[in-house]
């Protein structure tokens, strides 16, 4: 057969490794008629922002993990071509698809060279997809195996899991693995790398949530210090620290402070990412809360549509086209905020996020009943009861129980 290869794009399709074939992925040249093959498979692995944490990383984890597959023949052949599929999903923000990719290359490596690297790129895809407690279970896999001679992917792995334990409401086990990836950080790039500046503002956004302001308030500062000396100040890293303390002193009710500093970030997203790029919907997503928050429900409509628009475009099934959807609902007239919260439930669905989809029945279900639709409001009330039973989760069973008796009486306040 004529050789494979894997570049920027991915091909993909029923491909036989026949005898003495050659299989390209990059710039590598693979024969698999070889006893085994030693493979460093180079590919950039990307998170482009959307909350406070691991955004605008760039791991090359042909420079950190080595893919070792024993005995490179037929079937095996398929975890190169499912890892670098799952890449590019990942880069054009496919997350779903590229993490069942990434599973399907780790079921077929030999276990005894299973690189962290692999756990990575799964638990970074479900952090794209706000499963957070998948995620952490691909970040403790990988910790446990992956040694302390590679230091960089030890740094970025302890970096997510921060990320996501704080995502979770675990506000000091997620510091200790901030401060964890910052000292490694530290030793092998130095504190004037843009790569620990971000680390940096990660650990300051945790600590907004701890009421440590003052220490947070001086990690952006050295942050956004370090970022502007390496890019300028209109560069979308230095958005991304901009976007995180604006969202401080909003939520210290420093109104007027955060309106300036999202309204930059989203000037410097939109000139240097374009105006469809999903970091412009994260800026105005938080302008429309701002608006929300300040009395202009005319400007926060405006606003959150565009977030709308820019997310059902750029990322389709995604729980950030869901959380969008549920703004506008709050936003919107009886009718609009039903179709609103039936496409949030159907995409928490589609991405098995069961606890998103019971959440937003249960809003729908809040609406059918504000609107006097009682027997509709039971009919989704019982439907998110379902799920949080499911889920083994008492009090919002309880909750669902509760809102399924006010609308029976037709007392929904």
């Amino acid at each position: 057969m004529n050789p494979f290869s894997v570049h920027n794009s991915v091909q993909t399709g029923n491909v036989t490794m026949a005898p003495g074939a050659q299989l390209n992925a990059g710039n590598v040249t693979v024969n698999p008629g070889h006893p085994s093959v030693h493979l460093a498979l180079r590919a950039t692995l990307r998170r482009d922002e959307f909350d406070p944490g691991v955004e605008d990383e760039r791991i090359a984890l042909g420079s950190v993990s080595e893919i070792h597959l024993n005995a490179l023949l037929e079937r095996n052949a398929f975890a190169i071509l499912d890892f670098a599929a799952g890449m590019h999903l990942y880069r054009t923000r496919q997350y779903a698809r590229a993490a069942d990719h990434f599973l399907r290359a780790a079921e077929t490596i030999h276990p005894d060279n299973y690189p962290g690297g692999i756990d990575l790129a799964i638990g970074s895809a479900y952090l794209h997809l706000t499963l957070h407690d998948e995620a952490i279970r691909a970040f403790d896999r990988a910790l446990s195996t992956t040694p302390e001679s590679e230091p960089a992917l030890r740094a970025a792995l302890l970096n997510a899991r921060g990320y996501a334990r704080s995502s979770q409401g675990y506000a000091e086990v997620a510091l200790d693995d901030l401060d964890a990836s910052l000292r490694i950080t530290e030793e092998i790039l130095g504190v004037r790398d843009p790569v620990y500046a971000l680390r940096l503002s990660n650990k300051a956004v945790v600590l907004t949530k701890t009421g440590e302001m003052k220490r947070a308030e001086a990690l952006f500062k050295q942050a956004l210090s370090t970022l502007e000396a390496a890019h300028g100040r209109r560069h979308p890293r230095v958005a991304i620290v901009l976007n995180n303390v604006g969202v401080m002193w909003y939520e210290r009710g420093q109104f007027d402070k955060a309106s300036s500093l999202l309204t930059e970030a989203l000037s410097i997203d939109e000139s240097e990412l374009g105006s469809s790029h999903p970091n412009v919907a994260v800026r105005l997503y938080n302008l429309a809360s701002l608006s929300e928050r300040t009395g202009d429900p005319k400007m926060a409509l405006e606003r959150q549509l565009g977030a709308y628009r820019i997310d059902r475009m750029a990322l389709g099934t995604h729980p950030y086209t869901a959380r969008d959807a549920e703004r506008l609902a709050d936003l919107q007239g009886v009718s609009e905020a039903l179709v609103k919260l039936d496409e949030a439930a159907d995409i928490y669905g589609a991405l098995r996020a069961d606890r998103g989809r019971a959440r937003a029945l249960r809003r729908k279900g809040d609406v059918q009943c504000g609107a006097g639709a009682y027997r509709d409001a039971i009919k989704e009330y019982s439907a998110a009861r379902e799920i949080w039973v499911s889920l083994h989760s008492d009090r919002e069973v309880f909750d669902a129980d509760d809102r399924i008796d006010r609308a029976r009486s037709g007392n929904c306040k």
